[in-house]
């Protein structure tokens, strides 16, 4: 049986900033002897946008999504010194929202008076929070995410891209967001009314291949459908010859479009190698291409965009239930993961 370093292909970090050293996002990705977390922080620069001069004139925004990685490092490491597993479900969320208080409630007591006078829309050190755990098992894998706001998780395997976190944003899916911005229902801030959602494991066995990466919206937000982020991912991967590369054109290719701070957090199992995880996605690139994006090529039109929305989102939402994918729901109510079997 493979140690879960030998289950592990790489982790790649990617992150960028429109402002340098003013940048609202953030990331932490660590693995452990048994486990892997990736995660990335957006922080809510419209919501969040209060100066304080003992931070340096930075946003409460730039200082929450700093806070909460740190919190969400302490989480992952105190866990670990104690000896024990990584909490599942409604546990490790309810002490990831313990640590993230504890750390937002720190910046909030030494940061002081703000520069400025805002409105009552705006929040104390509101962020996003989008987080993937993965751990060992017997026989494969499970994967777990937990999120806040509208930064997500995603899985990509032989049938394509799907989302894995339910965005905090009433009334919007993946495409309807593109067209436009919907307002966040809930981000991790001072204020404690927050939640921290979980989703059902997903259980992979240990011949299974699979890719999961959490993302802020600067990655995903600025395509013209879900379908051409997907192409954007596969056509990295393609013209990429090893996983230093991909890194770097990863980052070249979400810098070249990206109207925002953006950050991904990558983690891939069961492939082997790179050269074998490009061979594996080959073929779904071609038939992303040739049922999606040469079409829209083509035809241009919002029409034609939604009619193939709704084709490609039964793949997309294949681990989501029609209300999304069933956060904070009892881990009796597990599913394993279908793919490739």
């Amino acid at each position: 049986m493979k140690t879960f370093a030998q289950k592990l292909d790489f982790r790649i970090l990617v992150a960028g900033e429109m402002v340098q050293d003013h940048g609202e996002d953030n990331f932490y990705s660590v693995m452990g002897e048994n486990c892997a977390v990736a995660a990335v922080f957006d922080g809510s620069g419209g919501i969040g946008s209060r100066k304080y001069p003992k931070y340096m004139d930075h946003t409460g925004a730039y200082m929450a999504s700093r806070a909460v990685s740190g919190a969400l490092h302490d989480w992952f490491h105190e866990s670990m010194e104690k000896g024990s597993s990584l909490a599942r479900g409604r546990e490790a969320a309810a002490q990831m929202k313990e640590y993230m208080l504890r750390a937002i409630r720190v910046m909030g007591k030494y940061g002081g008076e703000t520069s400025r006078i805002f409105g009552t829309m705006v929040k104390d050190f509101p962020t996003t929070a989008a987080i993937a755990v993965v751990r060992d098992t017997e026989d494969g894998t499970e994967l777990q995410c937990f999120w806040a706001g509208d930064s997500r998780v995603y899985l990509l395997d032989r049938n394509g891209l799907a989302q894995l976190t339910e965005d905090d944003l009433e009334g919007k899916n993946a495409m309807s967001n593109l067209q436009s911005d919907g307002a966040l229902t809930n981000v991790v801030s001072l204020d404690s009314s927050f939640e921290i959602h979980y989703s059902r494991p997903l259980r992979f066995r240990e011949a299974e291949a699979y890719s999961v990466f959490a993302a802020s919206d600067g990655c995903f937000g600025y395509v013209p459908t879900p379908m051409d982020f997907e192409d954007l991912l596969l056509g990295t991967l393609e013209e990429s010859q090893s996983v230093n590369t991909f890194e770097r054109k990863l980052d070249e290719n979400i810098r070249s479009i990206a109207g925002d701070d953006y950050s991904l957090a990558w983690i891939s199992f069961g492939y082997g190698d790179y050269p074998q995880l490009k061979e594996v996605l080959r073929a779904r690139r071609q038939l992303l291409q040739k049922d999606y994006i040469q079409p829209m090529v083509e035809d241009s039109s919002l029409e034609l965009q939604e009619q193939l929305w709704t084709k490609y989102r039964v793949s997309y939402e294949r681990f989501m239930s029609p209300a999304g994918p069933a956060p904070n729901r009892p881990e009796a109510a597990d599913r394993q993961n279908q793919s490739g079997r």
